[in-house]
């Protein structure tokens, strides 16, 4: 297999790390810049509407201050009601627990409506169709979104204080089996309660984003171009730039609301990237014994790239968990290091985009699309 250099894929990357976040300038200067570079390579694209809603970022401001409420009742209640008591002290840790279920439940049933004059945003799709006879009922859709966003405080920070809460509701719970004094209570709904400031600040429009997500939109790009002049023989290959990831994956909803006749005629796999860029630390998000995370595991093997199969830490959800719910094989690329805790900042810049990690992410990809083209893997 001839093995990309990813220069060019660094040099898309680079031209798109700027401050992007949904509805501002550089949101729609970054569609812009998509568009044109897909049209520079003949590859016809066209965009598609994502409605906005508010309720992924209320949802993120709500839920610290309801686990602050009810861990209050439940040392409000526990001298007449033990029983209750416990109940509501687990509450947020049951619902931390099912949070992304809850979410992609509701986003898959519940698609937002874009009503006249509101606002929204947009994907940017793209296609290469193999040459040979039904070649449109096999699409390989490759996924990664445009937008970006920026907090105050580090990711790391905020991933200790959502994790916090929960673990602060067993402390609760056993504070009110164990008949705990009052001080007890005291201290865990203070710790609540800094949780909660930390979690409930807004998101901004500072981080270049160079890592999330323009490594990855910069190794799409440059695929696309290979696809272009090297067309698949028995497969369509559908590249997909999602808006409003950033909101709670309101592009992956409407793709999926979008193409709901289409997805369920033929067969259908999909790829996401999200968080590449540092080399020698990617990751396989998926079903742990789903072929197509096997796909990609033999790939490393026969590529010698170092990749392993990850679980997604329960704050964090990418594209391919919307796809993944509606039934689909699914999985998402992403890489677990030190440059990752710059992600939502400033930081983000492109100088922490490593070209052998996007040569890496591409060699799987090939690897894993060509496969599948020759027939070797199951779609």
């Amino acid at each position: 297999m001839e093995f990309p250099h990813c220069r060019r894929a660094l040099e898309y990357a680079v031209n798109l790390a700027f401050p992007r976040r949904v509805g501002s300038a550089g949101e729609e200067q970054a569609r812009r810049c998509l568009l044109h570079i897909l049209e520079r390579g003949s590859l016809s694209p066209w965009t598609e509407p994502v409605p906005l809603t508010g309720r992924g970022e209320l949802l993120s401001r709500l839920i610290p201050w309801a686990s602050v409420a009810l861990f209050s009742l439940s040392w409000a209640v526990r001298g007449l009601w033990p029983q209750g008591a416990l109940t509501i002290a687990l509450l947020p840790v049951l619902f931390s627990l099912l949070r992304r279920r809850v979410w992609l439940e509701f986003g898959l049933r519940f698609p937002p409506q874009l009503q006249p004059g509101a606002t929204g945003t947009s994907n940017i799709l793209a296609e290469v169709r193999g040459g040979e006879p039904g070649a449109e009922h096999q699409v390989v859709w490759l996924l990664a979104h445009h937008d970006t966003k920026s907090y105050p405080l580090p990711m790391s920070v905020r991933m200790l204080a959502a994790m916090a809460l929960p673990l602060i509701g067993l402390i609760v719970a056993a504070a009110a089996l164990a008949g705990w004094g009052t001080s007890s209570y005291a201290w865990c709904v203070a710790a609540a309660v800094v949780a909660a400031l930390l979690l409930s600040g807004g998101s901004g429009n500072a981080s270049p984003g160079a890592l999330d997500n323009a490594a990855a939109l910069g190794v799409l790009l440059d695929l696309a171009c290979h696809y272009r002049r090297n067309p698949p023989r028995t497969l369509v290959l559908r590249w997909v730039f999602t808006g409003a990831e950033e909101m709670g994956l309101l592009g992956a909803f409407a793709l999926r609301h979008a193409r709901g006749e289409e997805l369920r005629r033929g067969t259908h796999l999909f790829v996401n990237l999200d968080g590449v860029g540092s080399a020698g630390s990617l990751r396989v998000f998926g079903p742990r014994e789903g072929w197509l995370t096997r796909a990609f595991l033999e790939a490393s093997r026969k590529e010698r790239i170092p990749l392993c199969w990850s679980r997604l830490p329960p704050t964090m959800m990418m594209d391919h968990e919307v796809l993944a719910s509606a039934g689909f094989p699914s999985v998402s690329l992403g890489c677990v290091a030190r440059e990752l805790r710059h992600l939502h900042s400033r930081r983000d810049h492109p100088g922490l985009i490593q070209v052998e990690s996007l040569r890496e992410t591409a060699r799987l990809l090939r690897h894993v699309i060509d496969a599948v083209d020759a027939g070797e893997g199951k779609i």
